[in-house]
């Protein structure tokens, strides 16, 4: 909140979701992340905060909120599929996520040198951390450094996963 109000940001007071509750402490934060982009519920009406953060689902946030600071997130199926079959799990990855998965790996936001995606296992504090500071040495590259929708991505990325790990919803492996 303190970061919110020295960017000068009002968080957002919608009601996106019907589990999300306007006396949860976090709703506001659900609320501008989903208003800029970064999250999506479940479905149409449910975020399901209490669950556990999978690395293929940490990717897609990376990925939004990289693409909110201005950098190109663009990446062909063709790179897709190269750039993930270097792993031996990837088609195990969903759909919705390889192109996410793809990028954070090809932009070395998440380690190249895994040997596998794992993509359905819970993220773990420590990898968010690793996420966290390679994210912030992409963006740190980008023309948009210092702009403000970066920094709100970035912001919004960081108390997402504050939010999270604070329900204990990241495995302390």
């Amino acid at each position: 909140a303190i970061v919110v109000r020295a960017l000068g940001v009002s968080l957002s007071t919608d009601k996106i979701f019907t589990d999300v509750h306007a006396d949860d402490w976090f709703s506001e934060y659900v609320s501008t992340a989903y208003n800029y982009g970064i999250v999506k519920g479940v479905n149409d009406s449910e975020f399901n905060p209490h669950k556990e953060i999978t690395r293929e689902e940490a990717a897609v946030m990376a990925m939004r909120a990289t693409n909110l600071c201005g950098v190109n997130t663009d990446i062909n199926n063709t790179a897709v599929r190269n750039i993930l079959s270097e792993f031996p799990d990837y088609i195990t990855a969903s759909d919705w996520s390889t192109t996410a998965l793809a990028f954070c790996y090809n932009e070395s936001i998440f380690d190249k040198t895994a040997l596998k995606i794992e993509p359905k296992v819970k993220i773990t504090r420590a990898e968010v951390a690793a996420v966290l500071e390679r994210y912030t040495k992409l963006t740190s590259k980008t023309k948009v450094n210092g702009n403000f929708l970066c920094n709100l991505a970035f912001f919004i990325y960081l108390e997402l996963f504050k939010f999270f790990s604070t329900l204990k919803l990241f495995t302390n492996k």
